[in-house]
């Protein structure tokens, strides 16, 4: 009988919980039974949404505390947010500027996300519908200014003819958006970064593409 009570005890639980989740009571399950609080712990957390009440700092520990908030960006007070916005980058060379057919969007595409100074970007450079690679050094531009000297080594080039995949890292300077984009060469066995050319490290094809992306702080905020 004993089991049974304690059966119909957590279905009751679960059953606060899930009502919890959906916003029918506003507080949480009773104190659960000590020797089963990890449980009960992991049981509400798993059932809730990210944006639920929680900081289970109350009087009792199993209760929620009067400051309880969400994380939605409405809740953090002082910082201006940008969240996921697509954009179109400029991109080119130092030498002979490449070529392309339709939109830049065709080629170039990304996003980024600001949160007071502090940004985040994620680029795709598509050569489907490229026409001349152009000469020199290749480059992007950043949404937003670096507050300092920055490397990002999160790149990488998709050679389809091989299917090798290549190192792309970008540099920016301080007080500047634009990224110049280097690539990776040896010399006997050390390596180091080299200019990402039309013919470095491979010669590149309409079948290629490569991607980039990194955070840094900015002066714009």
């Amino acid at each position: 009988m004993a089991e049974l009570n304690a059966d119909e005890n957590n279905k009751r639980r679960l059953k606060q919980i899930a009502r919890f989740r959906e916003g029918i009571v506003g507080s949480t399950p009773e104190k659960p039974p000590s020797s089963r609080y990890i449980d009960w712990f992991h049981g509400q957390t798993s059932y809730r949404r990210p944006t639920d009440l929680h900081h289970q700092l109350g009087k009792n520990s199993w209760d929620a505390a009067p400051g309880d908030h969400t994380h939605a960006a409405a809740d953090i007070i002082g910082l201006d947010f940008e969240t996921n916005v697509a954009i179109t980058p400029t991109g080119g060379t130092d030498g002979t500027a490449p070529t392309w057919s339709g939109a830049a969007g065709d080629v170039f595409s990304g996003s980024y996300t600001r949160i007071g100074s502090l940004v985040h970007f994620a680029y795709v450079v598509d050569f489907s519908n490229i026409t001349g690679f152009g000469t020199g050094q290749y480059y992007l531009e950043l949404p937003y200014t670096v507050s300092q000297n920055y490397i990002f080594r999160d790149g990488c080039l998709h050679d389809d003819s091989t299917g090798r995949q290549y190192h792309i890292a970008g540099q920016v300077d301080a007080g500047s958006k634009t990224m110049t984009l280097w690539t990776t060469d040896s010399d006997g066995n050390r390596i180091y970064d080299f200019a990402f050319e039309h013919d470095e490290p491979v010669t590149l094809t309409t079948s290629d593409d490569f991607y980039i992306a990194g955070s840094y702080q900015t002066t714009e905020a």
